[in-house]
């Protein structure tokens, strides 16, 4: 979808649009939208070591893979004051991901993590469920694992067929229900109807997985982060599982 070849802009060029972003328009925050951030690990190192020096105080996130991350640059990037960062894990189902084409390891998601807590960053996973070859079993694998790496946040993302993409060919060559509604193709709502796994069996194991995961414990824990050790992630995700529950207790006494 984002194509084959990398091309970045220079350590220089970000570092100056970044102290513009502040010096102008006071900009405390910002997102790095790089589909793999850490891709170029001495470009990242650059960028932290130029904020550090000129003691930038906006607080970040990025998005990244496991097998391109180890624990120095974690570290770094903590420094500069990046505050989450989301690892594509896409399943944590090994079948599942040789069908992905991630060729990622439970071990390197699992240490990357890891060194990304110690760091002292909010970690979010994002997960693919529902891809053509999935099935009950290797999705409870997935979201047993999503669980068992115990992250700040997990993004379930829908399988989604984008218009010139390998999967669309797919469900298209299969001959399977595709709802051609272009407003729902945001990755949180089932694209297609796989007849080996139902949406709707899919969309009650993403429901119960939330259900769980958004405990009053998760809640106490993220407000922790949040607001006794300053971190805007937990801050968001204490009141995103304050609605969340609230919803299910509204939702609930509808029917």
């Amino acid at each position: 979808m984002f194509g084959q070849k990398f091309r970045a802009r220079s350590p220089k060029n970000v570092l100056m649009e970044l102290e513009w972003l502040q010096n102008e328009y006071g900009a405390e925050g910002i997102a790095f939208q790089d589909d793999t951030f850490t891709f170029d690990r001495k470009r990242v190192v650059e960028i932290c070591n130029g904020m550090i020096e000129r003691k930038m105080k906006l607080h970040w996130g990025c998005g990244t893979r496991a097998d391109v991350v180890n624990k120095e640059t974690l570290e770094i990037m903590a420094k500069a004051h990046c505050d989450e960062t989301m690892f594509g894990v896409e399943s944590g189902c090994v079948s599942m991901r040789a069908i992905l084409k991630k060729g990622v390891s439970n071990e390197q998601i699992e240490n990357a993590i890891k060194w990304a807590k110690e760091a002292g960053m909010f970690v979010t996973v994002s997960v693919i469920i529902g891809y053509p070859g999935e099935t009950r079993d290797t999705l409870k694998e997935t979201l047993d694992f999503a669980a068992k790496l115990k992250p700040d946040d997990v993004w379930l993302c829908h399988a989604t067929p984008y218009p010139g993409t390998h999967l669309r060919e797919i469900v298209v060559k299969k001959g399977w229900a595709m709802s051609m509604d272009w407003k729902t193709y945001n990755t949180m709502r089932p694209i297609f109807e796989d007849p080996n796994l139902p949406a709707k069996d899919i969309a009650k194991m993403r429901r119960h997985f939330y259900n769980k995961f958004y405990s009053p414990a998760y809640i106490l824990r993220q407000a922790n982060k949040g607001y006794l050790k300053g971190n805007l992630y937990g801050k968001i995700m204490t009141r995103t599982a304050i609605n969340y529950n609230l919803w299910r207790v509204m939702s609930a006494f509808r029917r």
